[in-house]
């Protein structure tokens, strides 16, 4: 398909390059390798019993008993590490492209279970990277650029149209129309100041994010933007003139979006998976540019892909992830039964994309964790070797060790998280006393928030000291 050429058939509208089936794989298989090479960092913390949320406390929670989870089988951190290896092996067979279609599953699967383990400490990212692996599943990511088509001819054709590329394509769709929808608040689309709220958020917030703020008139536009690129973005993909053009511009303008999130906001690898999800869009002319050893692989109409029942099976349940994003939005209309919506939640369909949304929080803040010795001083178990400080830090966002820490304390900040605050104290006192003895031995702590409002995105209210959690920590 030239640059120019007219889409003529719904099936144009949904075919997928071979070649951007392939980057996905690649782009997928590294981001599973670097996530899992981060909470690795934090494995004893994050997945272990000893750590933050043991399985006692995890399955208590209503919605365990329906999500699959390996990594709740165990509690040790040498259990949780060999489950990680695992995952690593299969994300590098998933990589290069060895035993794909394995490969995919079982990474979806580990990942899954992974989530389900300590949902603390997801972010929109991860459901958007679980959801990119289940569409994947039902798509031949390994025809070209990979150990399993060495030696075999090319595919006959160089584009595939099936119900899976539809619902891969309209999947990144849903992202952003339902984040537009729940965007329903004043500031977006009528003061335009969510994105100076947004900025203000000092837990998210970069020495970039915050330089704009200097410049209003630039964050006013820019949240008309954010707003309107999200309403109409995704739908300029499938717009019947110039098809790829459309597209290329629209994959760029999703880009630099993603980009600017990631420069001003600390949001992890969510701005990578974002732009990562656009990839299946890259039409045949782009890669016959970037790529031209490859281009006996463009085919002028694309080639239908997948059997009747998998093609019947990824229809249905594109019905079903429009029908879970309806039932998103305020009021009734779009209901869900409970026992349909049990399906999502065993396939980890389940999604909202309240990105900031109806409005960027205005409640906001930076934690104080103070302790106290068995000699009876005073220490900052946060900044451990400096003076207790009630100071608001020069980079509040900087406090936190990674992305998984930032979203497990922002959450514990607030009050319907409250029942989770012992077991971090108990963590910090068995973390504290692993190398103090003696006098230096932790006896109790306090967990301050120092809270702090945004009453405008230039004006800020006096911090509030709310004391979280006592805690005495227990001798053993």
């Amino acid at each position: 398909m030239s640059w120019g050429e007219t889409a003529r058939s719904p099936a144009a509208l949904f075919a997928v390059d071979v070649r951007s089936l392939a980057a996905l794989r690649i782009g997928l298989g590294a981001v599973l390798l670097i996530d899992l090479a981060v909470r690795a960092t934090d494995l004893s913390a994050h997945y272990a019993d000893a750590g933050v949320l043991p399985r006692a406390m995890l399955l208590a929670r209503a919605e365990s008993r329906w999500r699959f989870s390996v990594h709740s089988l165990g509690g040790s951190a040498s259990f949780e590490a060999t489950l990680f290896c695992l995952a690593a092996v299969f994300g590098f067979l998933l990589l290069i492209g060895l035993r794909t279609r394995l490969a995919t599953a079982v990474s979806w699967l580990m990942l899954i279970s992974l989530h389900a383990r300590n949902p603390l400490v997801l972010q929109g990212g991860d459901t958007l990277l679980r959801l990119l692996l289940f569409w994947a599943m039902f798509l031949p990511l390994g025809a070209v650029w990979s150990v399993d088509a060495a030696g075999r001819p090319p595919p006959a054709g160089g584009r595939i149209a099936s119900p899976a590329t539809a619902a891969l394509m309209i999947q990144v769709c849903l992202v952003y129309w339902f984040s537009a929808a729940l965007k329903s608040y004043r500031v977006w689309h009528v003061e335009a100041t969510a994105v100076g709220y947004a900025l203000n958020i000092d837990q998210f917030a970069t020495p970039y994010g915050r330089a704009l703020l200097a410049y209003p008139a630039l964050l006013g536009g820019l949240s008309r933007l954010v707003y309107w690129t999200e309403c109409i973005g995704p739908a300029l993909a499938f717009m019947p003139v110039c098809i790829q053009g459309f597209r290329l511009a629209v994959i760029a303008v999703f880009g630099v979006l993603h980009l600017g999130f990631g420069l001003c906001l600390a949001l992890g690898l969510f701005p990578v998976i974002s732009a990562l999800a656009w990839v299946p869009f890259l039409g045949t002319a782009f890669w016959d540019a970037v790529a031209p050893r490859t281009r006996a692989l463009s085919t002028a109409a694309p080639a239908l892909y997948g059997s009747t029942p998998a093609g019947l099976a990824a229809f249905v349940l594109l019905a079903y992830v429009t029908w879970w994003n309806l039932d998103t939005l305020p009021g009734r209309a779009w209901r869900m039964p409970s026992g349909i919506r049990r399906v999502g939640q065993v396939l980890r369909l389940d999604q909202r994309w309240g990105m900031f949304a109806p409005a960027p929080l205005r409640d906001d803040g930076w934690y104080v964790i103070c302790g106290r010795l068995a000699a009876h001083h005073t220490v900052d178990l946060l900044h451990v070797g400096t003076s207790l400080a009630w100071r608001k830090p020069a980079d509040v966002s900087a406090m936190y060790r990674n992305q998984r820490w930032r979203k497990y304390l922002m959450r514990l900040s607030r009050k319907r998280f409250a029942s989770y605050r012992a077991a971090y104290a108990r963590y910090l006192c068995t973390l504290w006393d692993h190398v103090h003895y003696g006098d230096e031995s932790l006896r109790a702590l306090r967990i301050y928030f120092m809270r702090e409002q945004t009453l405008a995105p230039d004006r800020i209210a006096a911090p509030r000291r709310a004391l979280l959690l006592r805690h005495r920590c227990e001798r053993t």
